[in-house]
């Protein structure tokens, strides 16, 4: 498969990470992503995405409300009814990949699809109702379980091929459910009744439970597989023995819970009260403004996702995308930035880090960390490339350009240097320092030059069609030209020929390695 939907970054950036690009090259989009948008135009099986997935193999899995997608970066390979008989509904509601790599496509109609192996297999047959929901409350190996959106539990053991219902005595519509660190099921109905399923029994959990609300809005684990409970008067967690009030004291006693979202270090996000708030142990230590009134809405269209740089991605079903920063900076893409709507449906983190949305007719969207400032001296040098890059040892970035002269950017202060004379005056094509007073300037028709205190002093006996320089050890300056390597070190030239080990050929890279090695690249 191609892999190219994942972002692969080098061990190490050139120059601290900095990239120049003066040739009129624009941003992709401003602030800190790049945003690129696939729809059905781009093979998309529909413009609405619905549900997003990756599976071991790293393919990224897509789904629609007209079929499933398959994408390696590239290319989409669509799946639906017709081609795929497995699949029971063509619009794709939610999708799961469980502990050992299989892949579990939820339909419209409530049906269940696994693919694993290359091969699809129905797995559950919904009851036709419309947007008949299906959650995963266990995808770990030894056992699989789902909550339907009918109330039912239907599990199966990696023992077993078959399913079997589960259903609490009295049940009357489930709504929440989760599995604790210990693999019971905590489930809740629609009349408030709790109940644990340890994998034989159900147990009700006592009305006396801790619980100072009548309510569950919210049933979630923590990091650790601790049970956390939401309702319209507190935050609780389970303690083994009854739930604990650890509503944040610095706000107010009672809040109304609409659901909270763990993140990997113990923090909660808690939309609550008309407000989204994070909380560390029992204090409230953020509050976005941009965020607040994210909290109506369906429960399964709204969410928050973790990136690796520790910020916040919370998506909204009407409201859109925020990202929250570690730092508390917060900023909602929009349509101006190039992000194609509100109606985020799903959000996801690959493998590698990069981040994708499902809009609702907006497709599949891929958010990237912008990893590269780019700089520009001036706007009269907007369409000339640079074509040299260097740092001296005070810290100064020299850039020769194609045309537009010779810059130096120093504490966030760009100069420009222009040749004296000749029409060439504006081409350096290769600059080096040699200390914090001397730069080492090929221009001009790719002679050598000495840039000392602004002046550029032309170098006899001349060296010409300079392509490459290295300051090297003891003094030494290493040319590449197009006719060959040369060594000039105190106005003594030594070109270097066959005879030493060194062709006459066009050398357009050097580089001296920590054991005083020079390697020269041509060709």
């Amino acid at each position: 498969m191609h892999n190219c939907c994942m972002l692969h970054l080098p061990a190490k950036s050139i120059l601290s990470a900095l990239l120049l690009m003066l040739a009129g090259t624009a941003l992709a989009a401003p602030g800190n992503y790049l945003i690129d948008v696939w729809t059905s135009e781009n093979g998309l099986p529909n413009s609405s995405v619905t549900a997003i997935a990756q599976t071991p193999d790293g393919y990224l899995w897509v789904g629609t409300y007209n079929g499933l997608a398959r994408f390696d970066g590239v290319r989409f390979a669509s799946f639906d009814p017709l081609t795929t008989p497995e699949l029971a509904n063509a619009r794709v509601r939610r999708l799961f990949v469980d502990a050992m790599g299989t892949l579990w496509i939820n339909t419209f109609d409530g049906s269940l699809t696994s693919y694993r192996d290359g091969k699809f297999k129905l797995e559950w047959k919904g009851d036709g109702s419309a947007d008949a929901w299906v959650y995963a409350v266990s995808l770990q190996t030894n056992r699989l379980v789902f909550l339907l959106h009918t109330g039912e539990l239907i599990a199966r053991s990696a023992a077993a091929d078959d399913w079997r219902m589960l259903q609490p005595p009295g049940f009357n519509s489930g709504e929440l459910a989760v599995a604790d660190r210990d693999g019971v099921i905590w489930c809740r109905g629609r009349d408030q009744k709790f109940w644990r399923f340890d994998g034989r029994e159900f147990q009700a959990v006592p009305a006396e439970c801790g619980l100072q609300g009548q309510s569950v809005n919210s049933l979630v684990t923590d990091a650790d597989g601790t049970v956390w409970a939401g309702t319209e008067k507190e935050i609780a967690r389970w303690d083994g023995a009854q739930f604990v009030n650890q509503t944040p004291t610095n706000g107010e006693p009672v809040l109304n819970v609409a659901n909270i979202s763990f993140l990997h270090n113990g923090d909660a996000w808690v939309f609550a009260d008309g407000r989204v708030r994070k909380a560390r142990g029992r204090e409230w230590i953020l509050e976005p403004e941009e965020c607040r009134g994210l909290v109506s809405g369906r429960l399964e269209r709204r969410g928050v996702q973790e990136d690796r740089a520790g910020g916040s991605w919370i998506y909204h079903y009407g409201k859109g995308l925020f990202h929250v920063r570690a730092d508390g900076h917060t900023r909602q893409m929009n349509t101006e930035e190039g992000f194609p709507g509100d109606r985020v449906d799903c959000f996801f983190v690959d493998n590698e880090g990069n981040l994708w949305a499902g809009v609702d007719r907006g497709g599949l969207v891929r958010l990237r960390e912008r990893l590269f400032t780019v700089l520009q001296p001036g706007n009269d040098v907007a369409t000339k490339a640079a074509v040299s890059v260097s740092e001296d040892s005070a810290g100064a970035i020299w850039v020769g350009t194609f045309g537009g002269g010779l810059f130096s950017l120093n504490q966030d202060e760009w100069k420009k240097y222009s040749l004296p004379q000749g029409p060439q005056r504006g081409f350096v094509f290769s600059v080096i320092p040699a200390g914090a007073e001397q730069l080492w300037v090929s221009a001009g028709d790719e002679n050598l030059f000495a840039f000392t205190q602004g002046q550029f002093q032309a170098i006899t006996p001349p060296v010409h069609g300079i392509k490459a320089l290295l300051h090297g050890d003891a003094g030494r300056l290493w040319i590449g030209t197009k006719s060959g390597l040369i060594c000039w070190t105190d106005g003594q030239v030594r070109q270097f020929q066959p005879e030493d080990g060194v062709d006459r050929v066009d050398i357009r890279a050097l580089a001296q390695d920590d054991r005083g090695r020079i390697w020269a690249g041509g060709g």
